[in-house]
């Protein structure tokens, strides 16, 4: 590896043989040395190998890339090479004394980091990086229109679950065994909505269609005898309009 010396210029001017040599020329020949001095007895920098052990939920994950990034990025990035037979480990060579960072990714895990440190004898050792597996996601399907058992199936393929079904009579329809009459209920909205990106095993809630024989009875109220306006109060008290009204002559 080359160094690049600067020297002080040692003299000022020409001079002859036999001239006097005044103390600031010789104070600049003596640094001048004493740099080149420095430079040529300067400890050579200690490199040496760094063993990266890198473990998942199943033991040794061999599929990673590891990348030793030194401190304020200075000077390029290394990536290890992985070891397998009797080490399972990611070997990086030639380390020079300094800081560096160590970057861990794969896939199906968090990307991970830490720190090397040097042994007491000026050399890289080992380090360990235990991987945390990665939260599996999917994408929610569209379910509107479909049918409820439709919707259902395309929850589970999606590996989400079926959370609350309301009608829109606000009853909750039973999932755990889907009555034939409910298979074919159309789905009105569902949360979350589609195209969303959610954690799988997250529930998926449906809002779907009453069935005709589910419509709650009312009890028409007797109205004889209350003006139109009273008419019109209690029927709307029972979710009931009133509708056309004709004026009959009472003799």
């Amino acid at each position: 590896m080359s160094t690049n010396i600067t020297l002080p210029k040692p003299l000022n001017g020409q001079v002859q043989p036999g001239d006097p040599i005044r103390a600031e020329d010789w104070r600049n020949v003596v640094t001048g040395i004493t740099h080149i001095y420095e430079v040529l007895n300067k400890p050579a920098a200690v490199a040496g190998d760094l063993w990266v052990e890198v473990t998942g939920k199943n033991g040794p994950v061999a599929n990673a890339t590891v990348t030793v990034v030194p401190a304020g990025e200075k000077g390029a990035p290394r990536v290890g090479q992985y070891a397998g037979a009797g080490y399972k480990k990611y070997l990086v060579t030639h380390l020079v004394d300094g800081e560096y960072s160590v970057n861990v990714e794969a896939p199906g895990y968090l990307d991970a980091e830490g720190q090397p440190k040097m042994s007491e004898g000026g050399k890289w050792g080992e380090m360990a990086i235990k991987l945390k597996p990665a939260e599996a996601t999917s994408e929610v399907p569209e379910l509107f229109g479909n049918t409820l058992a439709e919707a259902m199936k395309k929850i589970r393929d999606a590996k989400f679950q079926v959370g609350d079904v309301i009608d829109s009579h606000g009853n909750e329809v039973p999932t755990r065994v889907l009555a034939e009459a409910a298979k074919t209920l159309a789905v009105l909205g569902q949360a979350p909505e589609a195209g969303a990106v959610r954690a799988q095993k997250t529930q998926i809630h449906l809002h779907v269609a009453a069935r005709l024989d589910a419509a709650r009875q009312i009890t028409v109220p007797n109205l004889r005898g209350l003006t139109v306006d009273e008419a019109r109060a209690k029927l709307a008290e029972l979710g009931l309009e009133l509708g056309e009204v004709t004026n009959v002559a009472v003799r």
